[in-house]
């Protein structure tokens, strides 16, 4: 069946007006052609939409579920004629990282952005710098956050970010740790360790870092996954590594020890990139973002 836009429109505005009198002049139409219109949609959907009264006109089951719908319906009408009007067809913004660690950083911009740019579809990426810089090649590379100290042609910094890591253990598998001081040595080599696989950055700068100390790990638990490595924590199974950036899940204490070495990251934008969202995305990130150190 095919109803006329115009018809729920008016049915719609009946609704909210209570009076098919007034509707009818929001909707530039005459009383008689108002209630001819209703009378119209009525007959097509097989049912009762309107209860009319000296009071007014108010909707029946029937019309209430009609109007509920006709709201969305008529918001996402307009935000189509809105794009066609400013002669803007669906675009794309792409976010690329090589860390995953400051994806909570972006998520409010992003929200707020995407209320705002309702035809941009937005692409978040989580690849290694050489892939980054192949996609930047081929324009589909516009914000980006790297470690500081990774390479990308044509990238121009806006904000420099720190990270702090932490381990941590669970306080209900692991009460001795809480509120005690504990040497970096002797915790690693009396307590089981979940952390992030070899392929990782994260790993790789932990990795370093232990070795200038002179000790090596081997962890009980390997995964390509920090919310993995997350749940094995929470269940006890063994200590591991939260950073600066997530929320410590409830019940999981900060073990007292050596301070691992902070990481930097640098956001900022492709110069290259001739994307008109880039701009509008990074005027909202600065009105959103959080303080994680």
């Amino acid at each position: 069946m095919d109803i006329n836009l115009n018809l729920l429109k008016y049915f719609y505005e009946v609704v909210n007006e209570e009076n098919i009198t007034k509707a009818a002049s929001k909707c530039h139409i005459t009383q008689p052609a108002m209630t001819r219109a209703i009378k119209e949609l009525e007959t097509q959907l097989n049912t009762k939409l309107l209860n009319r009264s000296q009071k007014g006109a108010f909707p029946t089951i029937e019309g209430t579920i009609l109007y509920n719908h006709i709201g969305t319906i008529l918001k996402e009408v307009n935000i189509t004629k809105s794009i066609i009007e400013n002669n803007e067809m669906f675009n794309d913004l792409y976010i690329g990282m090589t860390t995953s660690n400051y994806f909570n950083l972006i998520i409010e911009a992003l929200r707020e952005f995407k209320d705002k740019n309702k035809n941009v579809r937005v692409h978040v990426l989580f690849e290694n710098i050489n892939t980054l810089n192949d996609l930047k090649k081929t324009g589909k590379l516009d914000i980006i956050i790297k470690n500081k100290s990774e390479i990308i042609a044509d990238f121009k910094k806006i904000e420099e970010l720190e990270l702090e890591n932490f381990f941590v253990a669970s306080k209900k598998h692991f009460p001795e740790l809480e509120n005690k001081h504990i040497k970096l040595k002797e915790l690693l080599n009396n307590y089981p360790l979940v952390i992030l696989n070899e392929s990782s950055t994260g790993r790789r700068h932990l990795d370093n870092w232990l070795k200038e100390k002179g000790i090596v790990i081997k962890p009980e638990y390997e995964f390509n996954s920090f919310d993995f490595c997350k749940k094995i924590v929470k269940q006890g199974l063994a200590i591991g590594i939260n950073n600066s950036v997530e929320t410590p899940e409830k019940d999981i204490i900060f073990i007292e020890t050596d301070k691992i070495e902070k990481r930097y990251f640098e956001l900022g934008y492709n110069l290259s990139s001739k994307n008109k969202y880039i701009e509008k995305f990074i005027e909202i990130y600065k009105g959103t973002k959080k303080d994680f150190k």
